[in-house]
């Protein structure tokens, strides 16, 4: 049962006046919090995109023509960021902004992804 769910019966069941009270004050006191660790989690989210909407704009901004893989934009930009943070954020920010190419890199065995200017 849920906290939310236990005051409700509380209230409901309750014969006793100040135990009605006591759970209506404590339901409101309850709800009061939520509401307020919502919107805390809700600014800590919006921060969070806008940070990583501006490593996406200099990650792309750092893009040519010219295939070039999560490594060598990191190294272009000078960002802290992994290259599986680079394929994120251009999954998530890079639509229509970037494509993805196959690079054959000498020496290396296989192929890696490359990013070049949509």
């Amino acid at each position: 049962m849920k906290t939310v769910e236990f005051y409700k019966t509380v209230i409901e069941t309750a014969a006793n006046e100040e135990i009605k009270a006591f759970a209506e004050k404590e339901l409101a006191k309850y709800e009061k919090a939520q509401v307020a660790r919502k919107t805390y989690a809700d600014k800590k989210a919006a921060e969070a995109r806008a940070v990583k909407a501006e490593l996406a704009e200099k990650i792309f901004a750092a893009l040519t023509d010219e295939p070039q893989t999560a490594t060598d934009l990191i190294a272009a930009t000078g960002v802290e960021i992994t290259p599986q943070g680079v394929a994120a954020l251009v999954r998530n920010y890079g639509e229509g902004k970037v494509a993805k190419v196959d690079v054959k890199i000498t020496g290396i065995k296989g192929k890696k992804v490359g990013y070049v200017k949509a």
